[in-house]
């Protein structure tokens, strides 16, 4: 009888154009059903039914829709605005706890700030895929462009796209440290620190943008300590590598190879080489500003047996006076990422943990074998002394040439193998000689620059 009475009071309340009223609880709540109110054609209309009673909250209502959903709702106004705030479904929610969010959203309201307001906000902030498409463009542009945006690419793709869809906001920290954890699991420490890394690049980069400080969920999630590698190639181990080299069966990795040991140069640089950078009768590689880490343009001597394996490419090739040396597999494009390649040439010489780098850190290695300054190494990887010694240190270009010959004689003796041996290109594994077992070598870590990407 009490239900029946309760639902004949909400429809006289309906017929006479009063707010409807009834004091909350779990069972008066389930009284509530769709088509106590109609259109005049008797389709079933949305309404509201507010708190009453001596534990009633000002503005919470719960909200009937034509489908049967009950959901609580605030409705006050802020700044002369109607604002109708969703607090939860009816059935997720008791009556008592509806009333505790309502009375902290009035406290929020009555100390000036508008809760609706801040979540159509959160609404309107783009996604995390739509901010990283907006960095990409722009670390791509000229004016501001980042060395590292193709690998940043590779790694949101790889690491991070599967966060493309949610809202910054609703990124948290939690999440973070989990996806780091995963990252560590499935791809070790060191793409888990660079995934994060960027993901708090991306966050921070978009607060920068915005001109205000934005939560970063990346802050305060602990990294995987790192150690600076130290690898580089043994004198026996620089035996057993060219000889790999020399016997595979793929001559651009081959020569990639080759070239990427005796010129210490970073793998991107020499996968963007192009014809016209290289003048190979002064034995010069003019690299552009845009393509150094340092965003200066570098002038990288060429050792002699780099000269003999580029003309006998140029030659056997014969590509036109522009395009890449090491073209990919489109028009226009250059090599993809040969690390795969790498890792099968240092796989068959039974060379363990070899990385790409590694070969530029055993130049710098093999340089100071050879007697080279240190501040001629640097030269030759292309880094930059900001002291104010370095300033007035200057190194020639004629000096740089003479000790990247030097370096590159002494790697290749260890491997029992002569400049010469590359006059026509690179020579065949049975060039190889046997030579005199050597030390192994041990220099200090600080090799200029070698703990540097």
């Amino acid at each position: 009888m009490r239900a029946k009475a309760t639902l004949e009071a909400l429809r006289e309340a309906l017929e006479q154009g009063d707010t409807l009223r009834l004091p909350f609880t779990k069972e008066s709540l389930e009284l509530l059903r769709p088509g106590l109110k109609t259109n005049p054609s008797g389709v079933p209309l949305r309404y509201d039914v507010y708190d009453s009673g001596p534990k009633a909250v000002p503005g919470l209502c719960v909200t009937v829709t034509p489908m049967g959903a009950k959901s609580y709702y605030l409705v006050r106004k802020v700044g002369g605005r109607t604002e109708r705030i969703r607090i939860d479904a009816v059935g997720n929610m008791s009556p008592e706890t509806a009333r505790r969010r309502a009375t902290a959203l009035n406290n929020e309201i009555g100390e000036g700030r508008n809760p609706a307001g801040a979540r159509r906000e959160r609404r309107a902030e783009p996604t995390l895929g739509e901010v990283w498409r907006l960095y990409e463009a722009h670390h791509k542009r000229p004016s501001t462009g980042r060395k590292s945006i193709a690998s940043d690419a590779w790694r949101y793709n790889r690491h991070l796209a599967g966060l493309g869809s949610r809202k910054l906001w609703n990124v948290t920290r939690g999440e973070v440290a989990r996806l780091h954890a995963t990252i560590t699991k499935d791809s070790g420490p060191i793409a888990a620190n660079r995934a994060v890394a960027l993901l708090s690049s991306i966050f921070g980069w978009w607060g920068r943008t915005l001109g205000r400080d934005l939560p970063n969920p990346c802050r305060g999630v602990r990294r995987n300590d790192e150690a600076p590698r130290g690898r580089y190639l043994l004198p026996d181990e620089m035996r057993r590598w060219w000889a790999s080299v020399l016997a595979d069966h793929d001559c651009d990795t081959a020569e990639f190879a080759a070239l990427l040991l005796m010129l210490g140069v970073r793998r991107g640089n020499l996968q963007g080489v192009r014809w016209e950078q290289l003048d190979l009768a002064s034995r010069a590689w003019h690299i552009p500003a845009s393509e150094m880490k340092s965003s200066r343009e570098h002038l990288a001597p060429l050792p002699a047996p780099a000269v003999g394996i580029l003309t006998a490419r140029r030659a056997r090739r014969d590509p036109p006076r522009e395009g890449f040396v090491f073209p990919g597999r489109f028009e226009g494009s250059p090599l993809r990422d040969p690390r795969g390649a790498l890792a099968r040439v240092a796989k068959a010489a039974g060379v363990a943990d070899l990385h790409p780098h590694d070969l530029r850190r055993s130049c710098a290695t093999w340089a100071l074998e050879a007697g080279v300054d240190s501040a001629v190494v640097a030269y030759l990887l292309a880094h930059t002394d900001p002291t104010v010694t370095g300033v007035y240190r200057k190194v020639t270009f004629s000096t740089a040439l003479e000790a990247s010959d030097r370096t590159v004689k002494k790697m290749l003796q260890a491997a029992g193998l002569d400049p010469e041996d590359f006059k026509a290109g690179l020579p065949g594994p049975d060039r190889i000689r046997e030579v005199e077992p050597a030390a192994v070598l041990a220099f200090p870590k600080a090799v200029p620059g070698a703990e540097k990407p």
